[in-house]
């Protein structure tokens, strides 16, 4: 008779010391915003120039630690007018420039914003932190390979319907010309003429990043390791999802469970060695890496 070796795996518990991070700190000064150049409508939102979409850089510089995902997207809104919708929008990031098409798009209602109801301060304190929006994914979306992304808003084409998005002050964001991009109506993806930044800020949850404290090895299993096809866990924390990420942090799979004694179908995946983790009811994140055969 053959024996098979299943090889049991001890995970660690992690806590995160904040469940996400807000990616924040690009946005400095003073909370503002901009009629376009011709007069009639938004510098960062609809305008009779035509533009389509406005978006900012997340990388190293800006908060973008390692992989992982990004969860929602929190917005300062100056309008959103109109019955129908405007999109908000993941891009992944190639030399420098927004990939024109987007990694993930999430529609929004325009009557679901309201642009008196504002939310406390992101991050450090001071001026031009605050938003009036929310927008998750329903997929949290993985953070590229090369950790940077883009993340902002495409805008609503009917006539009627307007969004339009709170700025810095011109002067108070340097790297506008490398981190910011407004999309024209011939489909062109240009810097801001001002200094500014957008008030787009990514909810992100990083795989593995400093953000995450041990507190304390647990009998919690995955097994087999190395697996073939089906992957079993022994999960007595209440557990609520399951994602399967590569080492870099690009989400490969995910799964909702709700069963302490649960199972997940890796077959799909290609030979190599992965990172599972498993999200709890109250927040709490255990990780361990497996290897597929």
């Amino acid at each position: 008779m053959k024996k098979l070796l299943l090889t049991v795996s001890t995970l660690v518990t992690f806590t995160l010391c904040a469940q996400n991070d807000t990616l924040s700190s690009f946005f400095t000064g003073t909370q503002t915003w901009y009629t376009a150049a011709t007069g009639t409508g938004y510098y960062t939102g609809n305008n009779s120039s035509g533009d389509l979409a406005t978006m900012q850089l997340f990388d190293a510089t800006y908060g973008v630690t390692g992989g992982g995902t990004i969860n929602e997207i929190l917005l300062a809104v100056i309008t959103a007018a109109g019955t129908g919708s405007f999109q908000v929008a993941i891009w992944d990031d190639i030399s420098g420039e927004p990939n024109p098409t987007p990694l993930a798009i999430q529609t929004v209602s325009l009557p679901t914003v309201d642009v008196t109801a504002w939310q406390p301060e992101i991050g450090a304190t001071g001026s031009g932190k605050w938003y009036n929006a929310s927008v998750t994914f329903t997929t949290p979306v993985a953070i590229p390979a090369g950790h940077s992304f883009w993340a902002g808003v495409i805008y609503p084409t009917a006539t009627t319907d307007t969004i339009a998005l709170w700025s810095n002050t011109d002067g108070d964001f340097a790297d506008s010309p490398t981190h910011t991009r407004v999309v024209h109506s011939d489909l062109t993806a240009v810097a801001y003429g001002g200094a500014i930044a957008l008030s787009v800020f990514p909810v992100v949850h990083f795989v593995g990043s400093a953000g995450l404290s041990e507190i304390q090895a647990t009998s919690n299993t995955i097994y087999p390791n190395p697996t073939n096809g089906i992957l079993k866990f022994n999960l007595p924390n209440n557990p609520s999802s399951i994602g399967i990420f590569t080492l870099d942090g690009k989400l490969m799979l995910q799964q909702e469970v709700s069963s302490s004694q649960s199972q997940m179908d890796v077959s799909s995946l290609s030979s190599g060695v992965y990172m599972c983790q498993v999200t709890n009811a109250d927040g709490s994140i255990v990780t361990n890496r497996f290897t597929k055969n």
